[in-house]
């Protein structure tokens, strides 16, 4: 623990400003667990993630994935795009592993898959690989 937070509504994932913490170099917002009230930080490598979880996955060509789907995912509104392989897990969950890092990747946000122009489907995130460095 290296400090206290002004509540967790005034963060999200990739922050930097107003962390109001010190240390070796700047701090980004990494993680936010709202069960235990902590704020994650990490330094701007651990603001990336390669996989995550969505969870009421809908696909609009077809009822349900049946297997591997190769597509072009974003993440957030506006956010950065990445080659991507989506892969069911359950009925309307799926695992999402980008081909390379992708930054900010945030659960309750959404995650949304194309092929070429053509939208395919689209989920919730629930959860993505990404390591904290400390909790605020």
């Amino acid at each position: 623990m290296i400090g206290t937070h002004q509540g967790l509504a005034f963060y999200t994932i990739g922050q930097r400003r107003g962390l109001g913490i010190g240390g070796p170099g700047p701090y980004y917002v990494v993680g936010i667990d709202t069960e235990k009230n902590l704020l994650i930080v990490g330094h701007w490598k651990d603001v990336y993630g390669r996989e995550l979880i969505a969870e009421e996955a809908n696909f609009i060509p077809f009822d349900h994935l049946e297997g591997d789907l190769r597509v072009t995912a974003q993440v957030r509104y506006r956010g950065e795009e990445g080659e991507a392989i989506v892969r069911p897990v359950e009925e309307s969950r799926v695992q999402v592993t980008f081909r390379r890092p992708i930054r900010a990747i945030t659960p309750g946000q959404s995650v949304v898959f194309y092929q070429g122009d053509l939208l395919v489907g689209g989920g919730i995130i629930s959860s993505f690989s990404g390591s904290g460095q400390a909790v605020v």
